[in-house]
């Protein structure tokens, strides 16, 4: 383990490097938020051959919901890359899809339009994480 870092909403916030031993870090750090975030911790290092996804993460907590009034935990960035996934999988859909009948396809297609219509409900009322800007009311 080379080091463990602190994610808020996505983004590395600390980043705490092992010393000379490398199987343990002691953390004691205060996180001042501004705006209702997640946050988590990650130990990295470099890869090894048993890890198959993120071969620099070794382990990653759950996130951990700071609410700060009634803002909600939400991300305009994170909500339009889901709606933009959600194109693409369409369009690969359509490429590849079989079914056995054109209403299959429309009623899945529907359902994907369901869930990206409450991503642009996200993406308009959250913050950027860009900018750390809130939305106009």
């Amino acid at each position: 383990m080379e080091a463990v870092e602190i994610v808020v909403n996505g983004a590395v916030v600390r980043r705490i490097e092992s010393g000379a031993d490398r199987n343990h870090i002691r953390v004691n750090e205060v996180l001042t938020l501004t705006q209702s975030s997640w946050v988590a911790v990650r130990a990295v290092g470099s890869g090894h051959r048993w890890v198959t996804n993120d071969r620099e993460v070794y382990a990653h907590t759950s996130p951990v919901y700071v609410t700060i009034g009634r803002q909600p935990v939400a991300s305009r960035d994170d909500a339009l890359f889901f709606s933009e996934q959600i194109d693409i999988l369409i369009a690969a859909m359509d490429a590849r899809g079989k079914f056995r009948r054109p209403a299959d396809r429309d009623e899945i297609v529907a359902r994907f339009r369901e869930a990206q219509a409450v991503y642009h409900e996200i993406a308009r009322t959250a913050f950027t994480l860009a900018t750390n800007q809130a939305p106009n009311p």
